[in-house]
Order: C-alpha cells, then sequence, then structure tokens
C-alpha cells in the first residue's frame, strides 16, 4: 500500500482555493486519510478523509514551506504515510491607471501605482524611469517632473 501526493505539489495561496489529491495504491477499500499525529497543515486547510484530499482556503497572512505528513489506514488495518512540503504564498498584483498617463517634459507628473495581495509591509520598486521621476517605495507611487524626451 501507498500514498503519493502530487507532483508537483500545489502552491497554496492566501485567499485563493486550494486543493491536492493524494494517490492511494494498493489499499483494500475503504480507507481513510488524516493528518499523522504531531503534524498540522497550514491554517485553513483540511482533509477529506474518505478521498484524501487536502482542500480549502488560506486566510491567515503566513506564508512559507509547512511541513505535514498524510496516513492512509485500509479496512484491513493497513497503513502507510507520505510526508512533503505545502508552500504558502501571497499572490501580488500590481495594477497601473487606465490609461497610463504620458509624462511631458518639464511638467509635473503623479501616478499612484496600487498594489493589491501583498501580506504586511512591502516596498515598491522601478527600473528605467525617464530621467526627474522617481518613486516612492512606501506609497508607490510615482511623481516628479521629467527632464528628458524619449523613453526610458
Amino acid at each position: 500500500m501507498k500514498i503519493t501526493p502530487p507532483s508537483p505539489i500545489p502552491v497554496a495561496y492566501l485567499a485563493q482555493p486550494y486543493s491536492a489529491q493524494m494517490l492511494v495504491t494498493g489499499a483494500v477499500e475503504p480507507y481513510t486519510c488524516s493528518i499523522r499525529a504531531g503534524y498540522t497543515l497550514p491554517t485553513g486547510l483540511a482533509i477529506d478523509g474518505a478521498t484524501c484530499e487536502i482542500f480549502g482556503e488560506i486566510a491567515i497572512q503566513t506564508t512559507g514551506n509547512k511541513y505535514t505528513q498524510i496516513e492512509v489506514v485500509d479496512s484491513v488495518g493497513m497503513s502507510a504515510y507520505t510526508g512533503f512540503y505545502i508552500k504558502v504564498a501571497s499572490p501580488i498584483t500590481i495594477q497601473l491607471p487606465s490609461p497610463v498617463p504620458f509624462p511631458i517634459v518639464n511638467e509635473p507628473f503623479d501616478m499612484q501605482v496600487t498594489v493589491t495581495g501583498a501580506v504586511g509591509s512591502y516596498t515598491c520598486s522601478a527600473s528605467n524611469l525617464p530621467a526627474g521621476l522617481v518613486i516612492d517605495g512606501n506609497t508607490c507611487a510615482i511623481t516628479g517632473i521629467p527632464t528628458t524626451v524619449g523613453a526610458q
């Protein structure tokens, strides 16, 4: 008897539905899957004992790799287990205004970049901005007075 996680193991993104189906082979049905004693799943995830699917939605703002072990016990008392890491990550979305304003040389410029999905504090940065423009790392606003003509 064997229990195998999917390959690759899906990444669990905060605030998004998650599903990972374990594959059980050689077990006498019915069988039951559970989290092995001493281990846990990331907060918000659970296991369906009958199907061996890990499912749920992570709402706690914690990212990183979480090690867990899943055990299967079949109807004749045989058991097997597997261990693996579930990566918990935050999907970050960056949105520009629409339409994106066009910087004009020697005219004040101000454009707010919106960031969603970040967990905790974050810092914005940009490269190749036109001369005279800067990005505020805390607010993600691009401001200044462009001093040259042309694209960067």
